[in-house]
């Protein structure tokens, strides 16, 4: 499959010229990893930080809750609230007191940016004292460390990010603060571009040279010094959208052109309707900035240049989890879609996918040891939920089909017939041809060509004249008896677009007669769309999404009968209370009506 190269893709090549050519090529380790998968090993691992949380160390502990609000879970439940009331007591005297050793700097990072992602308002006080503890610990060269006065590029990773995260909720950052990370980083880059974990020593992996850990860190907590110096440079050239307005989903709404998409917890707060900007205003002392934008450019670039030309799937040097967490924060900061020439997320989703335990941890990092595994495991959640680019809007749109999980038209202007979404930018473009036509492709497709065709269906659709597609109703039902059921799915999901209650039997029909599961969660998702609930009466959205990587056919085969069982149930009651009283005596209807009173 080719994908077209977007301008974000690629930005430093615009700035500083073409990337490396070394270009390290290294094979999918595994079949390519679906949005169900990935949301499958997400709640897995979930679970795994959920069940042993108690038996983390209080620093991992903390990083364990925030992992666990990422991937979905309520600040509310015992796991999160439990560490948070435990973070609340480490400023008995007012100040904040992390536990005294090598990880008190990452502690204090990863505590504010959980604390400003869960409630701003609330812990503002403690976020304060935060940055006033990592602003006093900042070295004079302005890096930071727990062991050497020369500075350690992981550990000022995460004071980048602690202060990041204060600056996000309102609290003054000093620009001498951004100032001494730049100049830091500027003095310390390495003659081949990348970064060491210290300059200077031997100390850590890769005695001393050059690793893709260190050199992604380096990239991310440049720019994110650059941001808050330089605001409204980091905007144009890097592409940042800024503030981020979120529309709460209920149900109900009426959300345009899409699929009524399950909204993640962390896109939304829960108070206000709006997320933080990764943008605050810069504090208004007198403070003469020695480092230029320009600077922090030309670090990013000659670093990104590096990893671009050494990209692993599975890092060789240090810590394999906390390196995916890496790559995905300095991807998210410069818009960078491939690396290596491989789609990052892409080949690494793959691998963890593989990688991941029966019990739902990842054991690959060396933070972790023996176990517990709190710490891959983590990096793994935050990794595959896509943290950073989520908090920065940044996402790039789902795949147009399959797991009814296509991203639908928010926020975007109300005529779309011209327009394109590019990272959040919009860019004119033309919908693709007839949809006449495109169907007729469709039903003729095979192999490949399905994904093609899927895709400017899809696009015809949210793109073009919706006349075009009320007028297109019947060939779809037709489509909906094809044998291959990439064709099925493609059919169900245009006919949910439609709006047309009448088509709402079809949707039932697939998830009584169906086999395929694809077929199931596209046709789910429809009623989800047609009844304008959100919810779908609480079904899951995959009938094997619960199911570990190793259940049995007999097993898959269970679930889904009894998620079927359950979806006519509930999705019957729902159609026999709003199908219209003239068609009480359709054969189709009476056959509903006995299948949902054999199951009360």
């Amino acid at each position: 499959m080719h994908r077209s190269h977007s301008w974000l893709r690629y930005i430093f090549v615009l700035l500083t010229g073409a990337l490396s050519s070394t270009f390290a090529f290294h094979p999918n380790p595994c079949r390519a990893a679906s949005q169900g998968d990935i949301k499958q090993a997400v709640t897995r691992a979930a679970g795994y930080l959920r069940d042993n949380i108690s038996s983390f160390r209080s620093d991992k502990r903390v990083l364990a809750a925030y992992a666990l609000y990422k991937a979905g879970d309520p600040a509310t439940s015992p796991a999160i609230a439990g560490v948070l009331n435990e973070i609340v007591n480490k400023f008995p005297d007012g100040n904040y007191n992390p536990d005294i050793g090598n990880a008190s700097m990452y502690e204090a990072g990863v505590t504010a940016m959980f604390l400003a992602d869960v409630d701003p308002e609330k812990y503002r006080p403690q976020l304060q004292k935060i940055a006033d503890y990592l602003i006093e610990a900042q070295l004079e060269n302005g890096s930071w460390d727990y062991r050497f006065a020369a500075g350690d590029t992981s550990v000022t990773q995460y004071g980048c990010l602690g202060l990041w995260a204060a600056a996000r909720v309102g609290i003054a950052i000093p620009d001498n603060a951004w100032d001494g990370v730049l100049a830091w980083h500027l003095n310390n880059q390495q003659e081949d571009g990348g970064f060491p974990y210290v300059p200077g020593s031997k100390s850590g992996p890769g005695n001393g040279g050059s690793t893709l850990n260190m050199s992604g860190a380096a990239v991310a907590s440049s720019l994110i010094a650059a941001m808050h110096l330089y605001p409204t440079e980091s905007k144009q050239t890097f592409g940042f959208s800024g503030n981020r307005s979120v529309t709460k989903t209920t149900k109900g709404s009426d959300q345009r052109f899409g699929v009524l998409e399950r909204r993640e917890p962390q896109d939304e707060t829960e108070e206000n309707g709006q997320a933080p900007s990764p943008f605050p205003t810069r504090t208004e002392e007198p403070y003469d900035v020695q480092s230029s934008f320009a600077n922090a450019r030309q670090v990013a670039t000659k670093a990104l240049n590096w990893v671009n030309g050494r990209f692993e799937v599975e890092n060789s040097v240090g810590p394999k989890m906390y390196y995916y967490y890496t790559i995905e924060r300095m991807a998210a900061l410069t818009g960078v879609e491939e690396l290596g020439g491989q789609d990052w997320f892409e080949v690494c989703s793959n691998l963890l996918v593989e990688r991941q335990e029966a019990n739902g941890s990842w054991t690959l990092d060396l933070h972790d040891r023996e176990g517990p595994f709190p710490v891959g495991t983590s990096f793994g959640i935050l990794f595959l939920t896509r943290s950073t680019a989520k908090l920065l809007n940044r996402l790039p749109r789902p795949q147009a089909i399959g797991g009814g999980l296509l991203a639908g038209g928010r926020g975007l202007p109300d005529d779309l017939k011209q327009v394109d979404l590019d990272h959040g930018d919009v860019k004119a473009r033309e919908p693709s041809g007839p949809l006449d036509e495109l169907l007729r492709d469709l039903a003729r497709a095979g192999g490949d060509d399905i994904f093609e065709v899927q895709q400017k269906i899809v696009e015809k659709i949210q793109l073009g004249d919706r006349s075009e597609l009320i007028g297109q109703t019947d060939r779809l039902v037709q489509l909906l008896d094809h044998p291959l059921p990439e064709i099925r799915k493609t059919a169900m999901w245009a006919l949910g677009r439609s709006d047309d209650l009448k088509l709402v039997r079809y949707a039932i029909a697939a998830i009584v007669e169906d086999p395929d599961v694809d077929v199931l969660i596209e046709a789910h998702a429809a009623l989800c769309w047609f009844s304008r609930r959100p919810d779908g009466f609480g079904l899951a959205d995959n009938p094997v999404a619960a199911l570990p990587p190793e259940a049995t056919d007999d097993e898959r085969r269970a679930a889904i009968n009894q998620w079927r069982k359950d979806a006519v149930k509930a999705w019957g009651t729902w159609y026999l209370r709003v199908c219209p009283y003239e068609e009480r005596d359709d054969p189709f209807v009476i056959k509903i009506a006995r299948r949902v009173n054999s199951r009360r």
